[in-house]
Order: structure tokens, then sequence, then C-alpha cells
């Protein structure tokens, strides 16, 4: 394996080589961004980089941004051989706006220079992977024009190349004081201590004040390949958002092959829309401690089994969406709820398996659909759920929709909350789910809203446009490439179905179920894999210009209060 040289008290490194191939510059960043630091062309992170001491950091449209694979165990109080990963720290910020047509790509700096489609590993009976140097191939060489398919050339899972993207705030959650306050911690996946601690917290007392902290704008980003797992529930996600608040824009985010869950929210406020998770090895969604945002227009695809091992990333996918409303909670109303109380709404999901299928998947819960518990409270409208396996295992852990209990405070628990009005299910479709979908595990009576539908087991309904709407398909594409011989995905329903009627008006009008106008073009096209790799359907004419007028430019946004 090639030795990575970590310099935490250097300046950044420059080396602005710019290839005979036509590759853009490329620079290597293996300290902190501490000032005002604009990235563009290609970012190569040299282990875990933190903007930290009130910065910001802008990076360009169409910039590309890599992150080394991990070069060893790892092991508290030693992060040198973290993988590359960038972390915006309570008092940094990030400006990092892509556009429709020129997003800005987070990927691996994994190594391939026999271009033989796996990642380089030349040290015999070394299982990390060779980190790049000047000279050396990407594996994934050409991310703009032709992504990584999910597995490599040898059927493995092309995740946990490198870390990933972590955004920190101060917004509330519901933590109790561990020893860095009310309502602060210190963030999953980084070995702390070993790195600062200070680079590490998130949150802030309920009472604060701070649900308007604002940690920059992330806008047009696509996330590949990432996340890293130091040990049991202690992981890099795709994308991770601690404490991060309302003043922050989140918008237009994809996830794709990552190890982990895809987006996670550590309480926190931000609101966010347009957000596509596409095959994370765990929880394609994932909240928790206390988080009270709004979300609307997401969509995501579990995974399938890894032609090699059995598994995609952490299990082949666990759930859609896994959310709690609690974690170490802290009540500060004399309830005995937790403060702040789970309060988060989706509208407009589409929540996908990959195959709707006899074979379990391997993992406990079989590539379930939505599971809410543990005191989660919130409101979903306008969703569709569907081809989530109806393989073996209990029922229960076969739904649709999952209304667990465990872990809350007595009273509080999901299916008290749903019993009381606090749970809502409206103007939300299953199809071909387990027979059990909508049955709440613990509690026959929990509401789903006056307006939802209905489930289905095992009806291909005819309300989806799906081309291949099992989603079942062989993901090594030509050469490790995805491209369209894979086959065509739209999750739009079909135009004038049923499910172009929802009465539940959210943040944007959209009265329809699921993430996808069936008569607009797709908000997916020109910047997501499965729209680069040519396997979405080409919009509908006269479309383009809706998606130019789409795109959005450098936004400035204010320093954060402090």
């Amino acid at each position: 394996m090639q030795t990575r040289k970590l310099a935490t008290l250097a300046t950044t490194l420059v080396l602005a080589l710019v290839l005979a191939s036509g590759v853009q510059a490329q620079t290597v960043v293996s300290s902190d961004v501490s000032t005002n630091t604009i990235w563009s062309g290609e970012i190569i992170l040299d282990g875990v980089i933190f903007v930290n001491n009130n910065a910001t950091l802008t990076i360009d449209a169409g910039t590309i941004v890599r992150g080394q694979p991990r070069t060893g165990l790892q092991v508290v109080g030693d992060p040198t051989t973290a993988p590359g990963a960038l972390v915006v720290t309570l008092d940094g910020t990030i400006l990092a706006n892509g556009t429709a047509v020129n997003p800005i790509i987070f990927t691996t700096a994994a190594v391939d220079n026999d271009q033989d489609g796996v990642a380089d590993n030349s040290t015999p009976g070394d299982i990390y992977l060779d980190t790049w140097v000047a000279g050396d191939l990407f594996l994934d060489d050409t991310p703009a024009t032709a992504p990584l398919a999910p597995l490599n050339a040898d059927g493995e899972s092309n995740v946990s190349l490198w870390g990933g993207l972590v955004l920190l705030g101060e917004a509330p959650t519901n933590l109790a004081d561990t020893g860095n306050g009310l309502g602060r911690a210190t963030v999953e996946g980084l070995t702390v201590p070993g790195f600062p601690v200070a680079n590490a917290l998130y949150g802030s007392d309920p009472v604060a004040g701070l649900e308007a902290d604002s940690s920059g704008s992330v806008q047009y980003i696509s996330v590949r390949h990432a996340g890293d797992q130091i040990g049991a529930g202690n992981e890099l996600n795709g994308v991770t958002l601690a404490g991060v608040g309302s003043g922050t824009t989140f918008s237009h985010i994809e996830v794709y092959c990552n190890q982990d869950d895809g987006i996670e929210w550590f309480g926190g406020t931000v609101n966010g829309d347009h957000l596509l998770v596409q095959f994370a090895g765990d929880d394609q969604l994932d909240l928790d401690q206390g988080y009270t945002g709004t979300n609307q227009f997401t969509a995501s695809m579990l995974p399938f089994f890894n032609d090699v091992t059995g598994n995609f990333g952490v299990a082949s996918g666990d759930k859609g969406a896994e959310f709690d409303g609690d974690d170490a909670s802290v009540s500060l109303d004399g309830t005995g709820k937790p403060t702040p109380f789970s309060n988060a709404d989706f509208y407009n999901f589409t929540s996908a398996g990959s195959v709707m299928s006899t074979i379990y998947n391997g993992h406990t819960n079989n590539n379930d659909g939505w599971e809410v518990r543990n005191g989660y409270a919130g409101d979903s409208f306008n969703g569709v759920v569907y081809n989530t396996s109806d393989g073996a295992g209990p029922a229960s852990d076969r739904q649709g929709i999952d209304v667990g209990s465990g872990g809350a405070a007595a009273g509080f628990t999901a299916p008290e909350n749903a019993a009381a009005g606090l749970i809502t299910f409206t103007d939300v479709i299953c199809d071909d789910v387990a027979a059990a979908s909508g049955v709440p595990e613990t509690d026959a009576l929990v509401n789903f809203g006056s307006g939802n539908i209905g489930c289905q087991d095992g009806v291909n309904d005819p309300n989806f446009a799906l081309v291949a709407e099992d989603l079942s398909f062989t993901p090594t594409g030509v050469a490790g490439k995805l491209d369209s011989s894979l086959g065509l995905f739209d999750m739009r329903p079909l135009d004038q179905s049923p499910m172009t009627s929802a009465g539940s008006p959210g943040p944007v009008a959209a009265p329809y179920r699921g993430a996808f106008d069936p008569t607009a073009a797709k908000w997916i096209d020109g910047w997501t894999v499965f729209s680069i790799a040519g396997m979405t359907p080409v919009p509908e004419p006269g479309m383009g210009a809706m998606l130019i007028a789409g795109v959005l430019g450098l936004t400035v946004l204010p320093r954060r209060r402090r």
C-alpha cells in the first residue's frame, strides 16, 4: 500500500498538475481550512479536513472533490489512518452550490492504475486500498460523464471508498449533558479523542434559541461511494447533518452507493428539498435526537445482493427510512417528553425497494419501507412506498410502513404518539409490499390519516409509469460503468392516475403522490448518477427551458449568528 503523508500543521499543498489527458487541475488538501478558501478543479482530501476557525469554504460549481480511502484500522487516539472526509465544524461555513448542468461531485480518490475496474491494493495480505499520488489513475476516473456502477468488476460493492460529508451546527438536539453541555455531543464516525473534540461537536441547549443557525449552503451536489465504520453504531454516512439549523440551505442532494446510511439527521432544524438516495447499505434516510425540520421531494431506492458477499454496504439495505424521536433524551417540561420533541414533516416522498421477490436479502428487516419508532412524532404526506420485499422473516419486519415501539419515555412511544394524532400518514399509498403493510407492529389503531388510500400486496399497480417496476437489474454495467443498457427507471405516476390527486399541500404546491410530477421534467435530470448514465427517460419536449430555469448560481449567505 502506498504511504500517505499527513501534514496536519502544514498549509494546503497545491500541485496544480494538468495532465496530458486534459483532466482538471488537481489540488491536494492535507490541512484544515482555517481561512476563507475557494476550491475548484479537482480536490483530493488527504485525511479528514475540517472547516473551522470561522472560515468559509466556497466550492465552485463543477468541482470534483475526492477523498482518499482509509489506510489502516481506526484506533481511538490515532486519526492518521482515517479516510479522506470533509467536516464543516460549528464555527465553519460551506458554500457548495452546483447547478443542474454543473453539479459538485464528491467521490473517491482510490486508484486503478491497471484499469481493471477494481481499486488497487498493491500490498499482499493488506486489506486497505492504495491511496492516490500524482500521476496515478483514479478508479472513478470520469464521474461527470460515466459514473461507477454499484459493483466493481469483481462483483464487490463500490462503497466505503472514502469518508463522506459532515455538517455540524448549533441547532438544538434532545441529548442530555454528557460532559459537553446540554444538547451537545461529538459526532459519530470520527475518532475522538484523536481528532480535537472542538472539531467534532454539534448541537445546543434547546432553550438557547439557535434554531436558525446556518452552516451555509449546499445545492446540486452528488456524494458517491462514501461511508466508513469505526465500530457498531459509529459510522460516517454519505451526508451527516448534526445539529444543523434552518438557516442552512440543503437542496438537490444525491447520495449514491454509500456503506452506511445515505442521509442522517442528528437533531437540528434544517429543511431540505429534492433529496435522492440510491443504494445506501443501511437506511436510505435516518433521523433521531429530536429533528424538527421539513423536507419535500425525497426519493430513495434500496440496494440489492452483492454478487460476491451477499450484502451491499453494511447489510444490503435496511429501510427506506428509519425515524427515531429520542436518543439519550432530555426533558425540560416536566412531562418526560424529550425536548425538543420530534416533529419531522415529509411531503412528496417515493421510497422503493430494489426487488419485489421472495428472496430474503439477509438483513433482519429485509429491505423494509418506512419505520418510525422510539418516540418519533411527525407527519408524512403524499407518499409512495413500494417493492419492499415480502420474503422470509416475521411479517412485522416486512411492512411498507411500520410503527414500532421501544426506546422512548413512557407515554411517548411511537404507537402512543400515533394514537394521540402525533404521527400521521396522509395521502400515502403502499404497493407490492408484505401483506402486513400499514398494520402497526404493536398497535392496530394507529392513525394513518384520512387520506391514506391503502396498501396492496403483490399487485402491480397500474398507476406507476415504471419502465421496470421491480427495479431488479444487474448493476455492473459495461466495464464497471453504469449505462442505459441496464434499463430505464421512471418513478413518476402515470398522468391522470389516482396518484395525481393528493390533498395535502406542502411548502411547494404539488398535488400528486410521490416525489415526481407526472407531467413535468424530473428534478433528477442532468445532475444525478442515473441521469448522467442515460438511465432515466429523456425529458418531454419543451421541458428543457424549465430545467434551465431551475439552475442556481452561487448563493452567498450571511454569516451565522454567534
